[in-house]
């Protein structure tokens, strides 16, 4: 029984393939023949085959520029590559004189900060940078004055408060000990 079935079924499926290929014919015949249809395999095949052929084109795309770059190089002159050499040197020596100003007045704003009574030199420091109060740097005169006075104005809380006492703070007369420093220390502990 399941033999007929399959049978059946192959002969239905013959049937139809048969219509279909008869109806194909016919428009094949009006159009005059000219169109062909492909599968998706066909497809998939045609290009696969178009893009190997593309891929090979290009496969040795890296080799002949780096053998390009090559020649060039071989074909300048000593003049040429001495020139090339020395601007290569004058990029760098300006690469570090900037690094040299930049650090020259670093070290120059952190001196200064410290006579000023900056408290957070680094967040005075980057504050001065983006407010525009560092000094200049000239080779030949050294870095210029920082706008301590403007940054004070700006950032109170960056600086030491002002605190009242002697003008001579603490060298002049009055509360001199007697002696050593030994003394001091044992009247300071209570020995002496």
């Amino acid at each position: 029984m399941a033999d007929q079935t399959q049978q059946g079924t192959q002969q239905g499926a013959q049937q139809t393939g048969d219509a279909a290929r008869t109806a194909d014919n016919r428009d094949g015949q009006q159009a005059g023949n000219t169109s062909r249809t492909f599968t998706q395999q066909d497809l998939d095949r045609i290009i696969e085959d178009r893009l190997t052929r593309e891929r090979q084109k290009y496969a040795d795309y890296d080799t002949i520029k780096t053998e390009l770059t090559k020649i060039k190089q071989s074909q300048m002159s000593d003049l040429e590559k001495l020139t090339q050499a020395a601007s290569e040197h004058e990029r760098r020596a300006i690469a570090a004189e900037s690094r040299i100003a930049q650090t020259e007045i670093k070290a120059d704003f952190v001196e200064r900060a410290i006579a000023a009574g900056v408290t957070d030199i680094r967040l005075a420091y980057l504050a001065a940078q983006a407010e525009g109060l560092l000094g200049a740097y000239d080779p030949d005169k050294g870095v210029g004055k920082h706008n301590f006075d403007e940054l004070k104005k700006r950032y109170p809380h960056l600086f030491r408060a002002t605190t009242g006492g002697s003008a001579d703070g603490g060298a002049g007369g009055g509360g001199k000990i007697g002696g050593d420093m030994n003394v001091w220390i044992r009247r300071a502990a209570g020995r002496a």
